[in-house]
């Protein structure tokens, strides 16, 4: 028996899929050129979508998280944490 997803449901769901391959393809493809530089991503929108795949992002080895934004304070707070947590250096606001 098959389980009926709602159409929103799996546009979401497809979406966050593609997130998380590209930003594998591009770390994979970038540590291939520079093996010895850091791959830098910024993540703008970190809620919850948002601070999921930089989550994901931030267990590959050669990966850095310099910069987050978010309209909400409180959404940036918590990805400065994701980051620091995961073994980041937060770098002061300026």
């Amino acid at each position: 028996m098959t389980k009926k997803i709602a159409r929103r449901e799996f546009i979401t769901n497809s979406a966050a899929a593609a997130g998380v391959a590209v930003a594998g393809s591009l770390v994979r493809s970038a540590r291939a050129t520079e093996a010895d530089k850091p791959v830098r991503l910024g993540f703008v929108g970190v809620g919850g979508r948002g601070s999921g795949l930089m989550r994901t992002v931030l267990t590959m080895k050669g990966v850095t998280v310099p910069a987050v934004a978010d309209i909400d304070p409180v959404a940036v707070t918590r990805a400065q944490k994701i980051a620091v947590d995961a073994g980041q250096k937060q770098k002061p606001e300026g």
